[in-house]
């Protein structure tokens, strides 16, 4: 049953509501109010539906988002078939944005960064670390100061961050996921980094600005701030980086062609620069093998087969996920290397919408009597 009811535009967004016993067998009319199931829900080109429901009790909603429903970034994993699997819808009603995922080794958790603007007033676009349980879909919050950002899991299972940069000093901590020890510090140098990741020997790979527009690769060994030394650093903007799970590689988006473009330099002696998108590339991400790289090619998802064994060619190139109904951004590879966990977002262009599952609407609205 729909409200008699709704808002404008072109999907006509609904209210679905349920009768809670329908029409009693006297036939003296409803027994009970309706029961909202779900607010905003209509027929929009993303998916041709409103709302469909199958005999075993499966309902499936298309909902459009409202001013507080907060609905936008979320978790999912990308298989290589272009296939999305969001892995808790509710998260993108509980955080508003996410700017950094790292994934533990075992797969289990995710490290992000939460931008806290709503939850919280503590300080300018204020930023947290949480960690999300991939298979108990639960949350907890790792940091607590407002100014934590870009997660990397390091091996021994600690989740380290960088703390606010300021012009004259930045500062890497590291705490372990579960909040069982100390916050402690990697490095303290007298430069803003804007980003980092962590190399898998433990060396610290940080992205920091050099000029008005310039931004550079650098490297440093945890706790030695003397050590910090530049990898590429140039006139352009060099960021994006991200080292091979071998070790023996690292990936970069450069602006030095006009818009960015992803290059891959031997690591740690830097080396030559090789091509390896044809136009725009950025966010590269590296297989498990460390001979797949996987990056964001204007609208589309792209991957490289590259061969490592003579220095460094581009066997093969393609696409496997387009990014018209939604926006991808930060990723990882799974271990396995069959997907990738990425912060999703639908596009604007067709108004922000989600498709919402009910597996047993019938037993739901049981529960939802028994409880009013």
């Amino acid at each position: 049953n729909y409200d008699a009811s709704w808002g404008g535009g072109p999907s006509e967004w609904r209210r679905v509501a349920a009768l809670a016993s329908a029409f009693d067998v006297e036939g003296s009319g409803v027994a009970a109010e309706p029961i909202v199931l779900a607010d905003r829900v209509g027929r929009g080109a993303a998916s041709g539906i409103a709302a469909a429901v199958a005999d075993d009790g499966t309902l499936l909603l298309e909902q459009g988002a409202s001013a507080t429903s907060g609905l936008g970034e979320n978790l999912g994993w990308i298989d290589l078939d272009g296939n999305i699997d969001i892995i808790e819808p509710e998260w993108s009603d509980q955080f508003s944005d996410f700017d950094g995922v790292a994934l533990s080794p075992d797969a289990r958790y995710a490290a992000v960064q939460v931008d806290m603007t709503g939850l919280e007033a503590s300080a300018i676009d204020p930023a947290e670390i949480w960690i999300l349980d991939l298979q108990e879909r639960s949350s907890y919050r790792l940091t607590f100061d407002g100014t934590s950002r870009y997660p990397a899991w390091l091996p021994d299972g600690r989740v380290a961050y960088l703390r606010e940069s300021t012009d004259e000093f930045s500062e890497i901590l590291a705490q372990p996921y579960d909040r069982s020890g100390p916050e402690t510090s990697l490095l303290q140098i007298d430069r803003f980094v804007n980003a980092f990741t962590v190399a898998p020997d433990g060396t610290l790979v940080l992205e920091i600005a050099t000029g008005t527009d310039g931004v550079g690769i650098y490297l440093a060994e945890p706790g030695r701030p003397e050590s910090l030394r530049p990898f590429v650093d140039s006139r352009f903007a060099e960021f994006g980086a991200a080292v091979s799970p071998d070790g023996r590689w690292l990936a970069y988006a450069s602006e030095e062609s006009g818009q960015p473009q992803l290059f891959v330099r031997s690591f740690p002696d830097a080396g030559r620069p090789w091509p390896i998108s044809r136009g725009l590339g950025v966010w590269p991400l590296w297989g498990p093998d460390s001979e797949t790289l996987f990056y964001l090619g204007g609208r589309r998802m792209e991957f490289a087969m590259l061969d490592t064994s003579d220095g460094l060619s581009v066997q093969g190139r393609g696409s496997f996920f387009q990014t018209d109904v939604v926006e991808v951004g930060y990723g990882v590879v799974h271990p396995d290397g069959d997907r990738i966990l990425m912060t999703i977002e639908p596009t604007a262009s067709e108004g922000a919408r989600r498709l919402r599952l009910f597996t047993d609407i019938f037993g739901e609205l049981e529960r939802r009597i028994e409880g009013s």
